[in-house]
């Protein structure tokens, strides 16, 4: 099964949401720091797929009242990314135009995605963004909160045994990390999906070249099986 389709059917809010939400203080309702030891023991690329697969869980959500296209480019691009940074376009989105308890945490989990690719000259861990993706997914989700927490561990798991922080590659004093390598697919986040490291990086060019073309945050033609 497909990840999107996977979530969809373990998402089951579609009224308006009943959260408390206030436009100037949304960083209280998911910025805190991550635990002692947090995704420690998966590599930076699966601490980003698992960014984005959580991503996925808002977008879901919040598409059920407002079917804006957004959220899953800026996702699409993340992977991308993943893929090539040279094919991902940065995107911020303008305040004025994503405001209250609906389009502003659409607008917020594109701002962590965003900011976990092209921030980590100032701040390499990017396991920081999948607490605050995770945190607002739990805070948007509301009755799925608990499915969402219980798919979020079940995923941590499995990507330590197949994504494990040994992958990651060794850098210098001064390096920066441009890509996230060995690339994470998208099946490895549906149970009961076989999933292989090895064909990670033909599959989710796969599905990127198959998914919509007009995805403006996308540069196809830099994009590589």
């Amino acid at each position: 099964m497909a990840l999107a389709a996977y979530i969809e059917g373990l998402v089951s809010g579609t009224a308006l949401p009943r959260f408390a939400w206030e436009d100037w203080k949304c960083r209280d309702y998911y910025m805190w720091d991550p635990p002692e030891g947090f995704l420690e023991q998966v590599s930076d690329a699966a601490a980003v797929g698992l960014m984005l697969a959580s991503g996925a869980w808002i977008a879901a959500r919040m598409n059920r009242v407002d079917p804006d296209p957004m959220p899953d480019y800026a996702l699409r691009a993340g992977w991308a990314f993943m893929l090539e940074p040279e094919s991902c376009f940065y995107y911020e989105p303008n305040d004025n135009d994503w405001r209250g308890p609906v389009r502003a945490p659409m607008s917020i989990m594109a701002v962590i995605a965003m900011d976990a690719l092209y921030c980590r000259d100032a701040d390499p861990e990017v396991r920081i963004r999948t607490h605050w993706m995770a945190n607002l997914a739990r805070y948007v989700l509301e009755d799925d909160a608990e499915t969402f927490d219980a798919w979020f561990n079940w995923a941590a798991d499995r990507l330590a045994r197949v994504h494990p922080r040994s992958e990651m590659p060794k850098l210098g004093l001064f390096d920066v990390p441009v890509r996230f390598e060995p690339v994470v697919g998208r099946d490895v986040f549906v149970p009961e999906t076989d999933y292989d490291p090895a064909t990670a990086r033909s599959s989710l060019y796969n599905w990127l070249m198959q998914g919509d073309r007009d995805n403006p945050f996308i540069d196809f033609s830099e994009l590589r099986p």
